[in-house]
């Protein structure tokens, strides 16, 4: 009656929170719900037939959980995904909430669940996942995680409470994430990169080099492929795992696509075109690719996900209004800002942009992150203008002055509305505005961007 209960209280809070226009009631009933059954994700969680799987990571987490969602759904396969971005314990909760009959039955056969990296420990012990997946680990709101040898120690600690028979799926391209099992007897699947054409011989000027684990030395890199992501060895005889789902051959098609060859256990070879771009988003694909190959999906049917898939909200999010066209790629951090950069330098002509920072407790407090991106690349290329907005707009417009973008190029506007139609008046028809948010600023340009087209609400599948 307790887990009743709290499921009706859960589904009545979800539905007041998309009335009142509070959102898409994605944490909230979760934490009501949790007050009457505090044992409620556990529970619900344990009737989901085929398992569950955890994500998590730094960056990737909803595109890889998406791919696969996708990929599951070519198979015939129904699941459960906590999409909206909520990845704390109470956003699972409210996830299998939504999910859930009034008497507690879920249907759907796969539970698909993006973990924050904080929180991997408590998810990994109440959804006693069948696989567990660390995509990667970057440097990333310092005010909540902070460095990164902390984070993978609670990714560590998080494998204490793996079921035996759980299978751990890493990115053999990371030094932070390479070697987590090493206390743990569980199977291991490593994905990663082999194609060097794709590489640089030197790691980034922002980028997270470790050093080794069991002798203290630095990591020697044969191959860099994104940050501290490559192919690495030590003096002391530590180096890279060899992945056994690796991309072989990779063509990048500019901000628009790529083109990946997938090689599988046993030969098995899939050659996909992502509708994605970008050296990170083949990550995502080989991270979506492991997970489906665990499951015993058949090498088409991964095919055909890959390439059916369309980006999460706000994940090369595209939108179209008026003859013109907005691409939205989520920043959150230097990494994944500086794959952003690289990846629209690809495109030709001078660009619009829209850059805008906020500081809450979702984004990080600690701004000082932008410093180390590297801007100056930016600076190089043929550039319009560059609107700045959000709480810390200003922060923003000061890097890229010092990274060499002349200033009559740098607009500041807050009044999100104002500044959409701004960006747009100053875009020429077929053109593109390339608007790179934190996550907040996101959220809330969204709700502008709604009164202007048909745009979907964030929590809504699409």
């Amino acid at each position: 009656m307790r887990l009743k209960l709290a499921i009706f209280i859960g589904k009545i809070t979800a539905f007041l929170c998309r009335a009142t226009g509070r959102g898409g009631g994605t944490t909230l009933p979760g934490l009501v719900a949790q007050k009457i059954d505090s044992c409620l994700v556990e529970k619900l969680s344990s009737k989901i037939l085929k398992g569950n799987i955890v994500i998590s990571g730094t960056n990737g987490k909803t595109t890889t959980a998406k791919m696969t969602a996708t990929i599951l759904e070519e198979a015939g396969l129904t699941s459960i995904h906590n999409r909206a971005g909520s990845n704390l314990i109470r956003g699972i909760a409210s996830t299998l909430i939504a999910e859930s009959t009034l008497s507690g039955q879920i249907k759907k056969q796969i539970g698909i669940f993006e973990v924050d990296e904080a929180t991997v420990p408590e998810a990994v012990s109440v959804l006693k996942p069948r696989l567990v997946i660390i995509t990667n680990f970057f440097r990333d709101q310092l005010d909540r995680y902070g460095e990164l040898d902390t984070i993978s120690g609670i990714a560590k600690k998080a494998l204490d409470y793996l079921p035996k028979d759980s299978k751990l799926i890493l990115n053999a391209n990371d030094p932070f994430v390479a070697f987590l099992n090493e206390n743990v007897q569980n199977n291991t699947l490593y994905f990663g990169i082999e194609d060097e054409s794709k590489a640089i011989k030197t790691t980034e000027h922002a980028a997270d080099v470790k050093n080794c684990s069991r002798c203290g030395k630095h990591y020697v890199y044969q191959a860099v492929f994104l940050s501290h992501l490559g192919k690495f060895s030590c003096p002391c005889g530590a180096v890279s795992p060899t992945p056994q789902v690796y991309a072989s051959k990779i063509d990048l098609k500019g901000a628009q696509s790529s083109v990946i060859e997938i090689i599988l256990p046993k030969n098995q070879k899939i050659s996909a075109k992502l509708r994605l771009p970008g050296i990170y988003n083949v990550y995502n694909a080989l991270a979506a690719a492991s997970l489906s190959y665990a499951l015993g999906i058949k090498t088409e049917v991964i095919k055909k996900g890959l390439e059916k898939f369309s980006a999460a909200f706000g994940r090369v999010e595209e939108i179209k209004i008026n003859g013109k066209t907005i691409m939205m790629f989520l920043v959150k951090n230097p990494t994944g800002f500086n794959a952003v950069i690289k990846t629209l330098s690809q495109d030709p002509g001078a660009k619009n942009f829209i850059m805008a920072l906020n500081d809450n407790l979702a984004d990080g407090t600690d701004v000082s992150w932008i410093w180390d991106v590297d801007f100056e690349e930016l600076a190089e290329k043929p550039i319009h203008l560059i609107y700045v907005s959000g709480v810390r707009a200003e922060d923003m417009a000061l890097r890229l002055k010092y990274a060499g973008i002349s200033t009559d190029k740098i607009m500041i506007e807050k009044d999100y509305n104002i500044l959409i139609r701004k960006a747009l008046a100053q875009t020429k028809d077929g053109r593109k505005i390339y608007l790179l948010p934190t996550y907040t600023v996101m959220l809330d340009i969204r709700k502008s961007l709604q009164k202007l087209t048909k745009l979907h609400h964030f929590w809504e599948n699409v």
